[in-house]
């Protein structure tokens, strides 16, 4: 998730060529300076953000589910839901969660074909997780880190660190994977851009879990500062040889 050049011309007087009077000639008009050049501003968001997405197979070939999301904002308030749909419009997984000043305060995501729920909130400096599976209920804390993301604040913290990106630095942030009752230090990176759009990725900075999963890829419109496509792992899982496995896709948003 954003230059101004200035130049100032000025023109020099001069006197004039038939010098009969000892007074000087009038000097002549300084001209305007042109108008400085406003620096380049992130488009302003609406109150209420509403895009959609189509998910697919990794090829970007096969759709598996349609993707709702909205984002309102309201001060230092925002509302978050989602959620993601088969392609017989049944809700296979949503998220909700409230973000004050950046920082979460109650975030929910579910997995309905696989029964399973989380819950995650923060308070007195702590994040504390819910996991719910079957039925099953643990619960775990940690000390709550700075720059702490869910998928919520995920598009808008990244847009927050524009500038740092497209220098080409790394923002590194506490990610929160809900079904593991843990935040994970993950970094954004800059990868390629051409006149139109940037791709950024999403790593994990621990060499155990990049092992684990294959980076995110996240292409980015520039001039808008909107997300076109995501290509990697995603909340829906789909079901493979009678189990349900994680599912890496292609997801193509349209607003």
């Amino acid at each position: 998730t954003t230059m101004s050049y200035l130049l100032i011309f000025l023109l020099s007087f001069g006197v004039s060529a038939e010098a009969k009077s000892k007074k000087p000639a009038p000097k002549a008009k300084q001209e305007a300076a042109p108008a400085e050049k406003p620096a380049e501003k992130s488009p302003e968001k609406p109150a209420t953000e509403i895009y959609k997405a189509d998910v697919f197979d990794l090829e970007g070939k096969v759709p598996y589910f349609t993707f709702e999301g909205d984002r309102t904002y309201k001060a230092d308030r925002m509302i978050y839901n989602a959620r993601f749909k088969d392609m017989e419009g049944n809700v296979a997984a949503e998220e909700k969660a409230e973000i004050v000043k950046g920082e979460i305060t109650h975030f929910e995501s579910e997995r309905f074909t696989t029964r399973e729920k989380g819950i995650v909130e923060t308070r007195d400096g702590k994040i504390f997780f819910t996991y719910i599976e079957k039925g099953n209920k643990s619960t775990k804390w940690e000390n709550l880190q700075p720059d702490t993301v869910v998928s919520a604040n995920f598009g808008p913290f990244l847009e927050s660190h524009w500038d740092d990106l497209m220098a080409k630095k790394e923002v590194k942030f506490m990610y929160v994977v809900w079904y593991r009752q843990e935040t994970i230090r993950f970094k954004f990176e800059w990868n390629s851009e051409n006149d139109s759009e940037v791709v950024f990725t999403m790593n994990p900075t621990n060499a155990f879990y990049r092992a684990l999963v294959n980076p995110l890829y996240i292409t980015y419109d520039k001039k808008m500062r909107r997300m076109v496509s995501i290509k990697g792992r995603t909340l829906p899982k789909v079901k493979k040889d009678n189990a349900w496995r994680d599912f890496d896709a292609f997801i193509k948003y349209h607003y």
